[in-house]
């Protein structure tokens, strides 16, 4: 698996699927006492493996096949759930809702790899409502250590971003926007949240007052804390990404901006993903020329244009950001009216992409076609021919003394 043999790996695990089938048939005729004990190891095997497979062919991005399988897995887990069950220890039962809860999720993955993006969030709601009740009856129970609430408000909030991105290609941005900032909120206080985070297509709150009040939060009491897991404000950077791509989807750039800044600030604190910072960089430069504030995305990509060579998988991938983000600029100094800024960018964008386009590439075709037609710019600009001339008198000046 770790040699990205995924194949093969999907065929071993199915091979060892199918012994574990017939052994349970074996058993059975033995004893009745042993055929139970074996039924449900064997079948907990058989959903485990089955997740295994399932997730394999994701990675492989065979999302049909990845929704059949974990279709099975649930379809198992039903089976083994409506037999008798002869393990009664509350660690048991809390792995088995994790299980439960797990497959469902994955199962929604695979059905949104598909495109059945409505089902996908059936599928999700299915498994927030398992982590619920499984919070709820942890609530129950004082004995309970607070590691098991913080579990259970990942998980949650992980799932709600899901539904997010599901209600955002069904087009239902509104949704979306309510899924992703519930998705924050319970981050920020998961016990609290998670009892209503069902309740995703309801008008209760608005984000828009609550944003900045649940930004602070997050940031004061879980993720500027000394220690906190990466992978944690990994999903808290997803999420705010996922918000603010929405949020721009809706017009509503201030918004947008406050989130990608929030990520930046996040990246201070978990930098190991350097790509995703550009990512987020580019996307708040974009919102910031959107609000018409070009200084500041000028800014921004010049904070780009600075990222190491070193931080990218190839060459070609460098040359090609740099690119696009020379192209960017030149299209935001057009807006500001300086032709020799834009002018500039653009015999940048021409050097880097003669390094990773063939000669014959229609596109360095037009990149000079461009630079002609910015060139004739320039030399009818008033300013550039008033600076141009006042060099050549002050060249001549000098020669002449």
């Amino acid at each position: 698996f770790k040699d990205g043999l995924l194949s093969n790996a999907t065929d071993l695990l199915s091979n060892i699927k199918l012994p574990s089938v017939s052994n349970q048939n074996e058993s059975s005729s033995l004893v009745t006492e042993g055929f139970q004990i074996t039924n449900i190891s064997g079948s907990k095997f058989i959903d485990m493996t089955l997740r295994n497979i399932g997730t394999i062919q994701i990675l492989q991005g065979k999302f049909e096949d990845a929704a059949g399988t974990f279709w099975d897995a649930v379809s198992n887990d039903v089976h083994v759930h409506n037999g008798s069950e002869d393990d009664n220890s509350s660690c048991s039962e809390s792995q088995n809702v994790f299980d439960k809860a797990a497959t469902l999720v994955m199962f929604g993955v695979s059905l949104y790899g598909v495109g059945n993006f409505d089902d996908a969030n059936r599928v999700f709601l299915k498994s927030l409502t398992i982590i619920r009740n499984q919070h709820k009856d942890y609530a129950s129970v004082n004995s309970r250590s607070s590691r098991d609430n913080k579990d259970h408000h990942y998980t949650a909030g992980k799932v709600l971003n899901n539904i997010g991105c599901g209600f955002y290609e069904l087009g239902f941005y509104k949704s979306a926007t309510r899924s992703f900032h519930r998705s924050l909120l319970i981050y920020m206080n998961g016990a609290d949240r998670i009892q209503r985070s069902h309740k995703i297509q309801d008008d209760e709150l608005d984000y828009s007052c609550t944003l900045a009040a649940t930004l602070n939060s997050l940031r004061r009491e879980h993720l500027l804390a000394k220690v906190v897991p990466q992978s944690f404000i990994y999903d808290v950077i997803i999420t705010l990404n996922n918000l603010a791509y929405v949020l721009v989807r809706r017009k509503k750039y201030f918004d947008a901006s406050t989130c990608l800044k929030e990520v930046l600030v996040l990246h201070k604190k978990s930098s190991d993903d350097e790509i995703l910072l550009l990512s987020t960089s580019e996307s708040l430069a974009y919102v910031y020329i959107k609000m018409g504030k070009y200084k500041r995305a000028i800014r921004i990509y010049e904070d780009v244009l600075r990222t190491d060579e070193s931080y990218f998988s190839t060459r070609a991938k460098f040359h090609q950001t740099m690119a696009k983000v020379l192209t960017n600029m030149h299209y935001v100094y057009e807006k500001m009216n300086k032709v020799q800024s834009g002018f500039w960018c653009l015999q940048g964008v021409l050097a880097h992409q003669e390094s990773f386009l063939a000669p014959e590439d229609y596109r360095l075709e037009q990149t000079k076609e461009t630079l002609e037609r910015e060139s004739l710019k320039l030399s009818n600009d008033p300013v550039t021919s008033f600076i141009r001339e006042s060099r050549q008198l002050s060249e001549g000046a000098n020669e002449s003394w």
